[in-house]
Protein backbone atom coordinates (compact mmCIF):
# COMPACT_ATOMS: atom_id res chain seq x y z
CA UNK A 1 0.00 0.00 0.00
CA UNK A 2 1.10 3.41 -1.08
CA UNK A 3 2.32 5.74 1.79
CA UNK A 4 2.61 9.66 1.06
CA UNK A 5 4.97 9.59 4.00
CA UNK A 6 7.73 7.76 2.64
CA UNK A 7 7.75 9.92 -0.38
CA UNK A 8 10.28 13.06 -0.34
CA UNK A 9 10.69 15.17 -3.79
CA UNK A 10 14.29 15.29 -2.27
CA UNK A 11 15.52 11.70 -1.19
CA UNK A 12 17.90 10.30 -3.42
CA UNK A 13 19.90 7.08 -3.04
CA UNK A 14 23.14 8.32 -4.69
CA UNK A 15 25.77 5.67 -4.79
CA UNK A 16 28.71 7.42 -3.13
CA UNK A 17 32.17 7.90 -5.35
CA UNK A 18 34.23 5.24 -5.01
CA UNK A 19 34.91 1.34 -6.39
CA UNK A 20 32.65 -1.32 -6.37
CA UNK A 21 31.92 -4.98 -7.84
CA UNK A 22 29.10 -4.91 -10.33
CA UNK A 23 27.18 -7.74 -12.23
CA UNK A 24 26.12 -7.34 -16.04
CA UNK A 25 22.22 -7.94 -16.25
CA UNK A 26 21.67 -6.54 -19.69
CA UNK A 27 23.61 -5.63 -22.69
CA UNK A 28 23.30 -4.56 -26.16
CA UNK A 29 24.59 -2.69 -29.55
CA UNK A 30 23.03 0.51 -29.59
CA UNK A 31 22.99 3.79 -31.65
CA UNK A 32 23.13 7.46 -30.07
CA UNK A 33 20.93 10.21 -31.18
CA UNK A 34 23.59 11.54 -33.08
CA UNK A 35 24.51 8.53 -34.69
CA UNK A 36 27.25 7.25 -32.82
CA UNK A 37 27.17 3.00 -32.23
CA UNK A 38 27.94 1.84 -29.25
CA UNK A 39 27.63 -0.74 -26.29
CA UNK A 40 24.98 -0.18 -23.28
CA UNK A 41 26.06 -2.52 -20.08
CA UNK A 42 23.58 -2.70 -17.41
CA UNK A 43 25.11 -3.28 -14.13
CA UNK A 44 23.48 -4.06 -10.99
CA UNK A 45 25.65 -3.09 -7.41
CA UNK A 46 27.14 -5.68 -5.12
CA UNK A 47 25.02 -4.83 -2.25
CA UNK A 48 22.79 -2.26 -3.14
CA UNK A 49 19.84 -1.91 -5.32
CA UNK A 50 21.28 0.67 -7.28
CA UNK A 51 21.68 0.06 -10.74
CA UNK A 52 24.23 1.46 -13.15
CA UNK A 53 24.43 2.02 -17.01
CA UNK A 54 27.76 2.00 -18.60
CA UNK A 55 27.98 3.12 -22.18
CA UNK A 56 31.24 1.92 -24.86
CA UNK A 57 30.75 4.46 -27.64
CA UNK A 58 32.73 3.40 -31.19
CA UNK A 59 34.74 6.36 -32.36
CA UNK A 60 35.31 5.77 -35.85
CA UNK A 61 38.43 8.43 -35.78
CA UNK A 62 40.53 7.17 -32.37
CA UNK A 63 40.21 3.57 -32.78
CA UNK A 64 42.76 2.88 -30.18
CA UNK A 65 41.04 4.44 -28.00
CA UNK A 66 37.86 2.29 -28.99
CA UNK A 67 40.03 -0.38 -28.42
CA UNK A 68 41.39 0.33 -25.20
CA UNK A 69 37.75 0.83 -23.38
CA UNK A 70 36.44 -2.33 -25.09
CA UNK A 71 40.14 -4.02 -23.81
CA UNK A 72 39.45 -2.53 -20.09
CA UNK A 73 35.68 -3.98 -19.55
CA UNK A 74 36.84 -6.90 -21.08
CA UNK A 75 39.84 -7.45 -18.73
CA UNK A 76 37.45 -6.58 -15.71
CA UNK A 77 34.54 -8.69 -16.47
CA UNK A 78 36.77 -11.20 -17.65
CA UNK A 79 34.85 -11.26 -20.86
CA UNK A 80 37.02 -14.26 -23.22
CA UNK A 81 37.83 -13.58 -27.03
CA UNK A 82 35.23 -16.70 -27.62
CA UNK A 83 32.68 -14.77 -25.25
CA UNK A 84 33.10 -11.24 -27.44
CA UNK A 85 30.60 -12.03 -30.74
CA UNK A 86 27.55 -12.01 -28.05
CA UNK A 87 26.94 -9.42 -26.10
CA UNK A 88 23.82 -12.81 -24.41
CA UNK A 89 27.33 -14.17 -23.49
CA UNK A 90 28.34 -11.19 -21.27
CA UNK A 91 24.98 -11.62 -18.84
CA UNK A 92 26.01 -12.66 -15.27
CA UNK A 93 29.74 -11.77 -15.40
CA UNK A 94 30.71 -10.30 -12.80
CA UNK A 95 33.40 -7.32 -12.80
CA UNK A 96 34.32 -3.80 -11.17
CA UNK A 97 33.86 -0.54 -11.62
CA UNK A 98 34.76 2.81 -10.48
CA UNK A 99 31.60 5.28 -9.57
CA UNK A 100 31.70 9.11 -10.17
CA UNK A 101 29.14 11.55 -9.59
CA UNK A 102 28.08 14.29 -12.03
CA UNK A 103 25.18 16.25 -13.27
CA UNK A 104 22.58 15.27 -16.25
CA UNK A 105 19.66 17.69 -16.69
CA UNK A 106 20.61 19.60 -13.80
CA UNK A 107 20.49 16.26 -11.47
CA UNK A 108 23.46 14.76 -9.81
CA UNK A 109 23.63 11.44 -10.49
CA UNK A 110 26.34 8.38 -10.22
CA UNK A 111 28.04 6.96 -13.73
CA UNK A 112 30.42 4.49 -14.36
CA UNK A 113 33.93 6.57 -14.81
CA UNK A 114 36.04 3.49 -16.03
CA UNK A 115 36.43 -0.31 -15.67
CA UNK A 116 38.92 -1.67 -12.93
CA UNK A 117 41.45 -3.77 -14.16
CA UNK A 118 41.19 -8.14 -12.60
CA UNK A 119 44.27 -6.85 -10.45
CA UNK A 120 42.39 -3.83 -9.38
CA UNK A 121 39.05 -6.12 -7.71
CA UNK A 122 41.41 -8.03 -5.70
CA UNK A 123 40.36 -5.80 -2.60
CA UNK A 124 36.72 -6.00 -3.34
CA UNK A 125 34.12 -7.79 -1.35
CA UNK A 126 33.68 -10.99 -3.43
CA UNK A 127 29.78 -10.39 -5.12
CA UNK A 128 26.83 -11.56 -2.57
CA UNK A 129 23.63 -12.35 -3.14
CA UNK A 130 21.04 -10.58 -1.54
CA UNK A 131 17.68 -12.81 -0.58
CA UNK A 132 14.42 -11.03 -1.46
CA UNK A 133 12.49 -10.04 1.08
CA UNK A 134 9.54 -12.35 1.12
CA UNK A 135 6.15 -10.93 2.89
CA UNK A 136 3.37 -13.17 4.15
CA UNK A 137 -0.29 -10.87 3.41
CA UNK A 138 -3.20 -12.02 5.61
CA UNK A 139 -5.80 -12.52 3.34
CA UNK A 140 -7.88 -15.12 4.71
CA UNK A 141 -5.93 -18.27 2.78
CA UNK A 142 -4.07 -20.72 4.50
CA UNK A 143 -0.40 -19.78 5.52
CA UNK A 144 2.65 -20.98 3.55
CA UNK A 145 3.73 -23.04 5.64
CA UNK A 146 0.61 -24.91 6.32
CA UNK A 147 0.15 -25.18 2.81
CA UNK A 148 3.03 -26.69 1.90
CA UNK A 149 3.59 -29.35 4.64
CA UNK A 150 5.78 -31.65 2.97
CA UNK A 151 3.82 -34.91 2.28
CA UNK A 152 5.08 -38.28 3.48
CA UNK A 153 5.73 -40.89 0.76
CA UNK A 154 3.11 -43.36 1.73
CA UNK A 155 0.15 -40.15 1.36
CA UNK A 156 0.72 -40.29 -2.45
CA UNK A 157 -1.51 -42.58 -4.24
CA UNK A 158 -0.58 -44.31 -7.43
Amino acid sequence: NYDANDYSTNKTNLLDEGKYRVRIINAIETVAKNGTEGLEISLEVNGHSNKLRHYIWYNRENAARTNQLLGEFFNSFDISAGERSSCENWLGKTGAVYVMHDVYKGRQIAKVAFCLSRNEQISLPAWKEIQPKREYIDNGSVPPSESFAPRQFSDIRF
